[in-house]
Formats: C-alpha cells, structure tokens, sequence
C-alpha cells in the first residue's frame, strides 16, 4: 500500500457533546478526511443518519475536518413556518468558501404526517435570514447544494397561509385557496362578508381529544380563521371545501373541534362523485377541521337488483339499520332515488346495497345495467 493509502483518513466521531460560548452547538461527528479521500468524494453522516454533507469529488485541493451539528439553539424561522426536522449546521475546517471547487451537497430526513409541501432552508449569516434552497425530494428526505463552507440548515413546511380580501372582492364572492396546499378551499358566497377580511389557513394538529370511536382520520388537519376589524355576523355560512391525498369509499363528514365540549363535532357534508372531495358549510369564523370517516359504513361501492312484491322502493343493506332512509345515487348518470332498508343484505363482494327492482330501474336500466357503481347517502 502507498504512504497516501497509509494515512488515517478520518478521526474518530465524537458523540458526547460540547460547547462554544456563542452558540449551543451539540457536536455528534467530526470527521477528518485527507486529501486522496477529498479528490475522491466522501459522504458524513450524523449517527442517526438523519442529516448528511456530501464532499463531491475535488470539492478542495486539500485535506479538511468537516463537522457536522444539531442545533440547540439558532435563529428564529421564518413567520408562519414549521420545523419538521431538527436545525442542524455543518462546517469544513481549514477551508475557506472561496477556495470550493463545487457546492457541498446537504441531505436532511424529516417527520410529517401531511401533504403540506416542504423545503429546504439555509441561514445566510450575511443577510441575517433564513433563506429557501432549491431541492429534490424523495419519500421523507430532502437534498440540495449550499457554497459554503459553513451553513445552519433546516427542512420547514409554511404551516401558514394568509390572503387579505376588501369589500369590493368579497361583494362579489371569492374562493379561498391556499397556494401551498389546493387541498382545503373556502368558499364565500357574495355579500357573506360586509368589510375586509383576512383570511388565514394553518395546518393544525389534533390535540389531546380522541377522534369519535370508529373514526379515522383521511385528510390534513387544518385552521381557518376571518379576521376582520369590527365583529363579525355571517349573512350566509362560508363553504369548506377539503380534498383527500387518496380517495376513499367509506362514509365521511368534515368534523370540526368545539372547544367547548371538548369533542369533535359532524358538519352535515358531502362527498363529491369521484370520492376524493369533501364539502360542507360552517357559520363559524374560526375553527379547526378535518374528514373523517366511518370504517363501518360504505358510502360508495356496486349495487344490483331483486324482485320484492311488498315493498316497491325498498334496499338491502348489512350497514344501516332496518327502516334507514338513504338516498342512492347512480354515479354513472347523478341520478338518484330514495328508498327504505327493509331486508340485509348483499352477501356479494365488492355490493354494498341491493334496491328493489322499481327503485333500481329508477337510476338505471333494469334489464342492461345490471351492477351499477352507487354513492349512497343516510337522510
């Protein structure tokens, strides 16, 4: 072996932790790498493997310590951003930024539970603010590249959004949408509003009250609020609106937390053809609100037909009970019936009710459908 492949080419890692008198700074690897490993390219992990700095090939002409940190302590994000990973630094001793060949690259695993876009942020000490990087994402992981030899860096999600409407705007109605994330709307008929407003949208979390029993959760977790500067008397009630990363064939209704009971509380809600929207309407100016649904009931799935000679516009159903009144909506056509539960049943897969003969040539043609695909509604 040469002398070059005889050196040690890195240190050992520190885990126990240390201090620098301007900021906490919890040192988890220090890793030297001599100029043969630097020409190569190397990669440091923390421990934990949840943040990493790339040292791409010929990054420097010369041997360098790079360190890498999580953060204690550190500057204040940006407003109406959340952390979802911990704020970590690297830095690259005995180099300086302009001696670098190339960007170093930086990688960082985060924890969300929503759909709420990501990005990657690093702090630019010269400007004294937090600033967006370019990058790419794979599952739970974001990478990118900073030209510096030291840099705080974070994965935040904009857990805010805000949008000021005047009387003119809301005169005539508007739909609010957050930029960040289609999938909660608000919807404000014209003249539910008689001054400005600002509405705001935040990703909530659930809080310490359990869902109803039975319930699970299929969509974010969000706050809406209308701020306005004299109190406010709603005309009409505004419209949520809230879609789901993955549409759903159970019964659902957007549930929103009343404080007051302690317990989350159904909005009389719709679902929309393809399954994967949910509307409702709502008379309050704050509230905090996700979809639900039932595992117990199937509010879409396939339905054929019998012969009954005593009941004319009648169902069959294993999930509501006898004498439910539910509506049945063909999804092919949007044409509906209402009909009675008087039997159970299918006992087919894939069926969740059977209607009458009458009640089924009602939305479909008896003889050439046959199984047809069903919203079906409790009235």
């Amino acid at each position: 072996m040469t002398r070059a492949k005889n050196k040690i080419i890195f240190g050992i890692a520190l885990v126990s932790l240390f201090f620098i008198s301007h900021e906490t700074l919890a040192v988890e690897t220090s890793l030297y790498l001599d100029a043969d490993t630097v020409a190569r390219g190397y990669t440091v992990s923390l421990t934990d493997n949840q943040f990493s700095i790339g040292v791409v090939p010929g990054l420097h002409d010369d041997a360098m310590t790079v360190n890498l940190y999580k953060l204690g302590s550190y500057p204040d994000l940006p407003k109406d951003t959340t952390a979802v990973s911990s704020i970590y630094q690297y830095s690259l001793s005995g180099v300086q930024t302009s001696e670098l060949q190339y960007p170093v690259n930086v990688a960082i695993n985060y924890e969300s539970n929503n759909s709420v876009p990501k990005y990657l942020y690093y702090y630019n000490e010269t400007e004294g603010a937090w600033v967006e990087i370019n990058s790419t994402s794979k599952d739970n992981l974001l990478k990118g590249q900073i030209t510096s030899v030291s840099a705080k860096v974070a994965v935040l999600e904009k857990s805010a959004f805000r949008i000021n409407l005047d009387t003119a705007t809301l005169e005539k109605g508007f739909t609010v949408t957050n930029t960040e994330n289609s999938n909660f709307k608000l919807g404000i008929y014209p003249d539910t509003i008689n001054q400005p407003a600002t509405i705001v949208f935040k990703i909530a979390d659930q809080g310490p009250v359990a869902f109803p029993e039975g319930l699970e959760r299929v969509s974010d977790i969000y706050s809406f609020e209308i701020k306005t500067k004299d109190p406010l008397v709603f005309a009409r009630p505004v419209v949520l609106s809230m879609g789901l990363a993955i549409p759903d064939d159970h019964r659902k209704a957007i549930y929103y937390y009343d404080s007051n009971k302690g317990a989350w509380i159904p909005l009389p809600s719709q679902t929309a053809l393809g399954g994967d929207q949910v509307r409702a309407n709502i008379h309050l100016k704050y509230a905090k609100i996700v979809v639900l649904k039932d595992v117990r009931y199937m509010e879409t799935g396939y339905a054929s037909w019998y012969r009954s000679s005593k009941y004319t516009y009648g169902a069959a159903s294993n999930d509501y009970a006898y004498d439910s009144r539910l509506r049945v909506t063909n999804l092919a056509n949007d044409q509906w019936v209402d009909v009675t539960v008087v039997s159970t049943g299918p006992f087919v897969t894939g069926r969740i009710i059977d209607l009458t003969s009458k009640a089924f040539g009602a939305i479909a043609n008896l003889y050439m459908d046959g199984v047809i695909k069903v919203r079906v509604e409790q009235l």
